[in-house]
């Protein structure tokens, strides 16, 4: 199984552009001429893949979890695609066209399994590539209301679409009907409205998303490429405390007056002023020389700590202050951004209040983060993410019990990137829930791979992030998935963050309830650092726990934590999972406190697939 594993099935033109036996040709619409002036007064046929497009339809796919979404207009002899995922012909002959039919619905066309319908039975579509069996087309309409097309979803097995999923692709395919039909009287009235609604009312600072925008619209601008610009993000930590304490009327006037103070600090080098968040702000500027630089950061900072005007100082607990020297490090805002928010977030406790994340004894780490920032979805596209796998012992016999899988990027330049780096990236790049999507579908394809070998293979236990798991259709995309490939639910170990049930978040136990009813099961990492209640773990079907890696660093001090997370997690009848074994000793020592399982460097490395296959084999 690959990343790009999307069905992008290998037709030629000249296939579709032929009649063939079999189908069933859609009748015209009631209205075929008007609809067809419609369409042609769009001037949109033929026209250039657009980035908005091919945007929404992958979201679409990754939304409805099929491998194939089209756009389709549909005229006189063809339909044509305007965007496609998962398909390389760019149009179809008219009589083969399932969203033909769906001009004539009152409302959208579900197929569920086109083997079942007299009208699609013996399209060659369905006998032949892509071997359609699932169909679910939702108009998109004119403004007067007449049909041009839909918006749809294909796959080659048959599915069902509960009423939230039709609602949901029904309004998808709304959104595109107003992009598509107002294009042109909109788009002046569209550009006003970005000018009107790109600027904060409190502070009149840009918001995030056009501030990103300037940003790098400087940055790629050749007439100023040796310009040097720098960037400050300026978090006042304690603002909801004032909002708390002494009401929303106060916390707005100290939000304006910080905004004012950062902007007199930054008079005549300020060149951006962003408000990326209730409490935080941003400001990109431009200084000649490095000592420049940190006095413009120094006499912010000074200005945020002076006295406000009011009988306590909200601000008690100090601004921090973060900021890059250097923004041509970054390919784009968005990772400069991204980057410093995620610094804030994570690192909050340990960064001073003035902070130069490029400093001299940061820049080498910094340089390689950016650089897997910038390069990772390229790895992603070109499939040199990779997945290995740690074997998992029963301490009590030695024998495999389950394959964890991790991934993992060799680059020429930087060498192995860890599976930690690749996660912080993901994180920053909002790529967590696809590349936890890969990964499910990567086990599934080399599980179903083992089967029609006839090979043994052990459960694979993966992780999953809450990007992915919190997500309404989470469940029903890991049954999907099974189903395309025909695996059994108990070869697959979800492995979830304890944290991430810390959160009241109902449906996530809905999700693991579902999938544990079918045999999937489910593992809780780092148990003992975060604070789920205890209760709700005890009301969920969750068969083990991994002790956090650090425990095993230091069991002298960590043994009266290990001894009664033991205690508790087999009265509560899950299996105990200790990492990060490296010695002998260790082994020895966690399986006399009573762990059921463990991974290591003194079991095995990480091994590839086959290897691992291999491995289970001898042992």
């Amino acid at each position: 199984m690959t990343l790009s594993d999307t069905c992008e099935s290998s037709f030629s033109k000249e296939q579709y552009m032929r009649l063939d036996n079999g189908a069933v040709p859609a009748d015209p619409h009631p209205q075929e001429t008007r609809r067809l002036n419609e369409l042609r007064h769009l001037s949109i046929l033929d026209t250039a893949p657009e980035q908005r497009f091919d945007r929404l339809t992958r979201l679409v796919s990754r939304t409805f979890d099929v491998p194939i979404v089209l756009i389709s207009l549909v005229d006189e002899y063809r339909q044509w695609f305007k965007s496609r995922v998962g398909l390389t012909a760019r149009e179809t002959h008219r009589d083969l066209s399932f969203c033909a039919h769906a001009l004539n619905e009152e409302e959208d066309l579900i197929i569920e399994d086109a083997l079942q319908d007299p009208r699609f039975v013996s399209n060659p579509l369905v006998t032949g590539p892509p071997h359609i069996r699932f169909y679910a087309g939702a108009l998109i309409r004119a403004a007067n209301g007449l049909p041009l097309g839909t918006l749809c979803l294909i796959d080659d097995i048959p599915r069902r679409l509960s009423p939230h999923k039709r609602e949901l692709l029904h309004e998808f395919a709304t959104f595109l009907s107003h992009e598509l039909t107002n294009d042109l009287t909109l788009n002046n009235e569209r550009n006003d409205a970005k000018l009107r609604n790109s600027l904060d009312p409190l502070t009149h600072y840009l918001y995030p998303g056009r501030f990103m925008e300037r940003i790098d619209e400087l940055l790629n601008d050749e007439v100023h490429a040796d310009s040097h610009y720098s960037l400050v993000m300026v978090d006042l930590p304690n603002l909801e405390q004032v909002r708390a304490r002494y009401g929303i009327d106060q916390a707005t006037k100290v939000t304006i007056e910080a905004s004012r103070r950062l902007r007199q600090s930054f008079r005549g080098h300020g060149l951006l002023f962003g408000r990326l968040g209730n409490t935080v702000m941003a400001i990109l500027f431009e200084a000649a020389t490095q000592a420049g630089r940190e006095q413009l950061v120094e006499r912010a900072a000074d200005a945020l700590h002076g006295a406000y005007d009011h009988p306590e100082d909200p601000f008690g607990c100090a601004p921090r202050l973060n900021w890059l020297s250097d923004c041509r490090l970054f390919e784009r805002a968005s990772h400069i951004i991204s980057h410093m928010q995620y610094t804030l977030e994570h690192d909050g406790v340990a960064i001073p209040a003035f902070h130069q994340i490029d400093a001299e004894h940061h820049r080498q780490d910094l340089v390689r983060s950016a650089t897997i920032t910038r390069r990772l979805p390229q790895a992603f596209q070109e499939e040199r993410i990779t997945l290995a796998y740690q074997p998992v012992y029963a301490l009590s016999d030695n024998s495999v019990s389950s394959l964890e899988a991790r991934i993992g990027w060799y680059d020429t330049e930087l060498g192995e990137v860890t599976r930690e780096e690749i996660v912080d990236a993901c994180d920053r790049l909002n790529l967590t829930e696809a590349m936890d999507r890969w990964v499910l579908t990567t086990i599934a394809g080399q599980i179903a791979a083992c089967q029609r070998k006839k090979t043994p293979c052990p459960p694979i236990a993966f992780n999953v992030s809450r990007a992915w798991c919190i997500q309404a259709d989470f469940s029903d995309s890991v049954v999907n998935l099974l189903n395309r490939h025909g695996i059994s639910p108990n070869t697959l170990i979800i492995n979830l963050p304890e944290n991430v049930l810390a959160h009241t978040d109902t449906q996530l136990k809905r999700h693991i309830r579902s999938l544990a009813t079918i045999g999937v099961r489910f593992s809780l990492s780092d148990f003992g650092l975060s604070h789920a209640p205890l209760f709700e773990l005890l009301t969920l079907p969750i068969s083990s726990v991994q002790l956090p890696r650090q425990w095993s660093d230091k069991l002298q001090e960590a043994q009266a934590a290990i001894s009664s997370t033991l205690a508790l997690a087999h009265s509560a009848q899950w299996r105990v999972v200790a990492v990060g074994i490296d010695t002998d000793t260790q082994k020895a020592q966690l399986l006399e406190l009573g762990c059921d399982e463990g991974k290591g460097d003194a079991f095995a490395p990480t091994l590839s697939f086959d290897d691992a296959i291999d491995h289970v084999r001898a042992t």
